[in-house]
């Protein structure tokens, strides 16, 4: 649904923007794809912890995925940071559609090893057997800072489009921090009763 909001933002700035929105969308999925397949195992692993009252294992795994997950996107934002142009080339050879798609990667890798809190933190409450944190951590994320922000700095203000980028970054970093506070205090009752 956000997708649909960030498109409609987006579009109004011309096909030019919604092709870099989109290729840029699709290349991230892609590379997102084994930092959400580490999520899945974490699901299962938080769940094993908790169902055999091995608490303090959640914790273990949950620094060390962290770990892990966070020097892979750190690679992958380099990468992304230092060569967008050729990125989107594979795609196009549209020049303003590299010149839209090298400010959203270069914007969004920035906060790239960020992403593992808010994706492991929902992947934790899963195996915990709590799925709505996960949707809360979505709403906040798209429905309480990406879109309403992209929605005041492209349309009252009359911004750029580079602010849909930035407000899609606000969004993930405030999901982020807030997801990762709110799966350590889960944690604590854990261990603490």
């Amino acid at each position: 649904l956000s997708l649909f909001f960030l498109n409609d933002l987006v579009a109004p700035f011309g096909q030019n923007a919604l092709a870099a929105f989109g290729i840029g969308f699709r290349v991230e999925s892609v590379v997102f794809l084994p930092m959400i397949g580490l999520s899945g195992a974490f699901v299962s692993a938080v769940g094993y912890f908790k169902g055999s009252r091995q608490f303090e294992k959640i914790h273990m795994i949950h620094r060390h995925a962290l770990k892990l997950l966070i020097s892979f996107m750190m690679v992958c934002s380099i990468v992304f940071f230092m060569s967008p142009e050729l990125i989107y080339s594979i795609f196009t050879n549209e020049g303003g559609v590299i010149s839209l798609g090298r400010d959203y990667l270069r914007i969004l890798a920035l906060f790239y090893p960020i992403l593992p809190l808010s994706l492991l933190s929902a992947a934790g409450f899963q195996g915990l057997g709590k799925g709505y944190p996960s949707l809360i951590l979505a709403l906040v994320r798209s429905g309480c800072v990406s879109v309403p922000t992209a929605y005041y700095f492209t349309v009252v203000r009359g911004g750029p489009v580079y602010y849909v980028w930035v407000a899609i970054a606000l969004g993930d970093v405030f999901s982020a921090i807030f997801g990762h506070i709110w799966f350590k205090i889960e944690q604590r009752k854990l261990e603490n009763p």
